[in-house]
């Protein structure tokens, strides 16, 4: 009986054991670099990662990044880990991941990446330019509307099209135009563009919604980039997924 009662306890010692369960890290390499053409030395740059796992099993693990100046290469470590103790089924689970540069000088920066054989390739080219002189101090080309959330949506018609959404706290404040800019095909550029009176402003909180549709939209991955005010921005990765909704 004793034997018998060791030899469960040590039974399920093993069974929840941490070594069991233990995560392999792993260096994850994106199908996709989504690089928007739209950055100036005045806006925070990014580059958007994205893929799909083939299990739960995988999750998005850690995001390092370097930026050489000089060179103009930007160097990404990602990576992805994984355990042993889960079923065998295919899935199809899409990620993004969005990398956050800074500022950074005027140039053309080789976007490389690290795969599973330790070394970087290049996917993408990240261009920046030199933001706009006013007054001797760097100044953003155009106002952009304060963006809160965006809603991608294919209608009943088959047209693909975007919510924006967002709230003005000026009166002084005014949506003017929305442009859309498709990129090498696989990135939209979404410019919210606000005019500023500048005379007799007031304080108010004024909601905005707009519906913009998207021509030339693809059945391919795709990045939805939308800029927002004070240098920030919004991504969306438009995947299969996301059209069957």
């Amino acid at each position: 009986m004793k034997i018998f009662t060791f030899f469960l306890i040590a039974l399920s010692i093993l069974t929840i054991s941490p070594l069991s369960w233990a995560n392999r890290v792993f260096p994850l390499k994106p199908q996709y670099a989504f690089t928007p053409k739209g950055f100036d030395t005045n806006d925070n740059a990014q580059v958007v990662l994205a893929g799909a796992f083939s299990d739960y099993c995988m999750k998005v693990g850690s995001t390092q990044h370097r930026v050489d100046k000089i060179k103009k290469k930007i160097y990404i470590d990602q990576t992805y880990s994984t355990t042993d103790n889960c079923y065998d089924i295919e899935m199809y689970i899409p990620y993004s991941i969005e990398v956050n540069l800074g500022t950074l000088p005027e140039g053309n920066y080789d976007v490389m990446v690290l795969d599973l054989d330790h070394q970087y390739t290049k996917m993408s080219t990240l261009p920046v330019e030199k933001a706009k002189i006013i007054n001797h101090e760097q100044s953003d080309q155009r106002l952009y509307a304060p963006v809160s959330s965006i809603e991608f949506k294919i209608t009943k018609d088959a047209t693909p099209q975007l919510i924006i959404n967002g709230v003005l706290t000026n009166t002084c404040l005014s949506l003017a135009s929305v442009e859309v800019h498709a990129t090498m095909g696989d990135v939209f550029e979404v410019l919210p563009i606000v005019t500023d009176r500048k005379n007799n402003c007031a304080a108010s909180f004024q909601s905005f919604t707009k519906i913009v549709p998207l021509r030339g939209f693809t059945l391919r991955n795709t990045l939805i980039h939308v800029r927002s005010m004070s240098g920030q921005s919004i991504n969306k990765v438009i995947t299969p997924v996301d059209r069957l909704k």
